[in-house]
């Protein structure tokens, strides 16, 4: 996943991760949207890389198949669950 961190952006990889001075939205726009979604204005996922959606108090949130969880925004849950189609 990628997690935005002031002016750069943090990429987490299974292997490390590295921090490169880039904005979210340059990030968003350059991924291939059938990899990749934007779930918040501070993160960007792998599709394939999500093992579940669970609800954490009145927002969602991703649990990934390393067991991070990240949150989803409430205005682009609507958008997450269609690219999943559930």
């Amino acid at each position: 996943y990628i997690q935005a961190d002031g002016d750069y952006i943090s990429i987490h990889t299974s292997e490390g991760h590295w921090l490169k001075e880039q904005t979210m939205k340059y990030t968003e726009e350059i991924l291939p949207p059938d990899i990749f979604i934007r779930i918040h204005r501070s993160y960007i996922v792998n599709i394939s890389h999500i093992s579940r959606i669970e609800k954490s108090g009145e927002r969602q949130q991703l649990i990934l198949h390393n067991h991070e969880k990240i949150k989803i925004s409430a205005a682009r849950y609507q958008l997450l669950k269609q690219r999943l189609g559930i």
